[in-house]
């Protein structure tokens, strides 16, 4: 077990690579920069994830810690920094583009708005922005309203074009009218 200092210093090192990687996030979106780049260098990073886990896991798991294994914990801790900083130049020199929503947004009743946008690399952009607590993907708005009451779906598909109004914006017919009979 880690000393209070030694665990200050680990978790030093782990804010670093949490550092990185909350700044690739941000600039590709969540899950995304892995994906980006060939096989070979995904591997690569994946691995060097594994010997950071493998280190902290070491180090916290000890009776008593090692320097060895204080060691082990900055290295690898270096690495993964610096493995997230090759991901960033791969996808990069690969001509892909960081991540820029397409957001649309609308005004819910209670005023706060609802940001739209298609992917969930798109979502976390939109959330790390700042911009909006209310996010949805294409998928989560397809995921409500398959949980609709049926009657709505059957109207928009019985009358295309039928829109979706708030009861105030709908036509206030009297509905005493006489009915003809003649």
């Amino acid at each position: 077990m880690p000393t209070p200092e030694d665990a200050a210093t680990i978790q030093a090192h782990i804010m670093g690579v949490d550092k990185a990687a909350s700044e690739a996030e941000a600039t590709w979106g969540i899950g995304r920069l892995p994906m980006l780049v060939d096989t070979d260098m995904r591997a690569k990073f994946m691995r060097q994830g594994a010997r950071f886990r493998e280190a902290l896991e070491s180090a916290y798991e000890a009776k008593m810690l090692t320097r060895d294994q204080l060691e082990a914990v900055e290295k690898t801790a270096g690495g993964m920094e610096r493995a997230w900083l090759a991901l960033d130049k791969s996808a990069r020199d690969a001509g892909h583009k960081s991540t820029e929503p397409d957001i649309w947004e609308a005004v819910l009743d209670d005023g706060s708005i609802a940001c739209i946008v298609r992917t969930n690399a798109e979502a976390s952009k939109v959330i790390q922005d700042g911009r909006a607590l209310n996010v949805w993907t294409l998928d989560e708005v397809a995921r409500a309203i398959d949980h609709l009451p049926e009657i709505v779906r059957q109207a928009k598909e019985t009358w295309p074009g039928a829109k979706v109004v708030e009861r105030s914006q709908r036509s206030k017919g009297v509905l005493d009218d006489p009915i003809p009979f003649g």
